[in-house]
């Protein structure tokens, strides 16, 4: 069984009586421990891919399956639990609340989603901030820190919860070549350790760093590119595996 499976999904925005097709027809099928890239031109539907797939929004019409539970069928609530408890969400903005320090933005939806005591609590937050080496940082607020290091909180927010798989919309994409190439190392670790992720950006530096690259044209998945997992994490293969997704992507005029 599939972790997540998008059964024949499309969504359709209507406005002033006008229906506009943003996703058509999507089949896709995402294993445990996955790591996918989605890529295409600006308006082909990536963004809106993620967020029907990861229940912040609805299909209009087909079937989202996340560990063979329908979530078409879910109410706003049992949606909300969903999220909460079996997906993570690591955005280009942080969106980390103001008036918290790190550490309070990272453990809020460990206390939103219950059935941990604190100390337990902490300590997962503890060791997330220790593997994403911003565990020094714990009580700074958000506006004494860096963007690659609010990101990494970010991250340790996403993970707080022990999801299934971490959604990432251009997660690199507001922070400089060090901190977006620091991100994606971060990421890269956090797939060898289990959790799946569906990524989707416009770098293809980024997205090089998935075994699986999937290419979005008008709404539809057009065509996939599967470069497999890295052997060895080395600046030379990151280098090959570019210019390999980078000739692909040419070939398909993007």
């Amino acid at each position: 069984m599939a972790l997540l499976e998008a059964v024949d999904v499309s969504k359709t925005f209507r406005n002033d009586g006008r229906e506009t097709p943003v996703l058509q027809d999507i089949r896709l099928r995402i294993g445990q421990g996955e790591f996918i890239s989605v890529m295409g031109p600006s308006g082909s539907g990536k963004s809106t891919l993620l967020l029907t797939l990861s229940g912040l929004d609805r299909a209009t019409s087909g079937r989202v399956l996340l560990k063979g539970r329908d979530l078409t069928n879910l109410d706003e609530d049992a949606l909300a639990v969903v999220r909460l408890h079996h997906v993570g969400f690591v955005f280009q903005h942080f969106h980390l609340m103001r008036n918290l320090t790190l550490l309070d933005n990272i453990v809020l939806p460990a206390w939103l989603a219950g059935g941990r005591d604190r100390e337990r609590i902490l300590r997962r937050a503890e060791e997330l901030m220790e593997m994403t080496g911003i565990a020094r940082l714990a009580d700074r607020d958000i506006s004494q820190v860096s963007g690659g290091q609010l990101q990494r909180a970010a991250i340790c927010r996403a993970l707080i919860n022990d999801p299934d798989i971490l959604f990432g919309d251009e997660p690199t994409g507001a922070l400089n070549s060090q901190s977006a190439r620091d991100i994606m190392r971060l990421l890269a670790d956090i797939n060898r350790r289990g959790t799946a992720i569906l990524l989707v950006t416009h770098d293809p530096r980024v997205a090089s760093c998935a075994e699986r690259v999937l290419f979005m044209l008008d709404g539809r998945l057009a065509a996939e590119k599967r470069l497999g997992r890295p052997a060895s994490g080395s600046d030379d293969e990151q280098r090959e595996r570019e210019s390999e997704l980078t000739e692909w992507l040419a070939g398909l005029g993007f």
